[in-house]
């Protein structure tokens, strides 16, 4: 289809109508939530990449400061890394190449993701 499309065809096959009326009404839930999570801007994405633009604009922030000020914005911002880190832990994967993945994904950019506010 036609890249620029915003509509989508799924395709439901199952053994028995009750089966495929549980899929769709399961696949029409999940439509329905997330359409309300690209309209609310009171959400904010998961899985730590808030986080990590957060740490992103305090460093920005704290390379502008003089003194001792820096340093303590520095390591404010090293602090947001907490949660990135614990969840690339927790999954099993190498922390400092999922957050050093995640400060690539951010930069230059001003959004992320499937929802633009």
């Amino acid at each position: 289809g036609d890249e620029g499309s915003r509509v989508s065809t799924i395709v439901v096959r199952g053994a028995t109508h009750n089966m495929m009326d549980d899929v769709e009404r399961a696949i029409d839930d999940a439509v329905n939530v997330f359409k309300t999570l690209c309209r609310s801007s009171a959400l904010v994405p998961g899985a730590g990449a808030t986080e990590i633009e957060l740490a992103h604009q305090l460093r920005e922030f704290g390379i502008k400061q003089p003194g001792l000020d820096q340093y303590s914005i520095q390591k404010f911002a090293e602090a947001f890394e907490a949660v990135p880190r614990i969840l690339a832990d927790n999954s099993d994967m190498n922390s400092t190449d999922i957050i050093s993945a995640l400060y690539t994904a951010h930069k230059g950019r001003s959004s992320i993701g499937w929802c633009r506010h």
